[in-house]
């Protein structure tokens, strides 16, 4: 499934890349799996989580600025800052 959205964005990876994607995916799957609770210390991990998607935003921003992304690169800023929205509402929400 990588290579496939890998595709989209116009890029290819090799192997070994496509393996950090699927294990990247999976420790995505895990936090937000632990941030169904609402104590101290996923408030916490959802701070880590929206720095790590403010990173993520930047770089598929400056992917798609400097033509390393084609225009579909457009959607992982749009995804970026859905995710940074959602941690930074776990985190600051009363």
């Amino acid at each position: 499934m990588p290579e496939m959205q890998m595709g989209m964005y116009g890029v290819q990876s090799s192997e070994s890349g496509i393996l950090l994607m699927q294990t990247a995916g999976a420790a995505h799957v895990g936090f937000a799996v632990m941030n169904i609770t609402d104590s101290a210390s996923t408030k916490m991990v959802s701070l880590g989580m929206m720095g790590a998607w403010i990173t993520t935003t930047a770089i598929s921003l400056y992917g798609v600025l400097t033509d390393g992304l084609n225009s579909f690169g457009w959607s992982g800023v749009a995804v970026g800052l859905f995710f940074v929205v959602m941690y930074g509402m776990k985190k600051f929400k009363n």
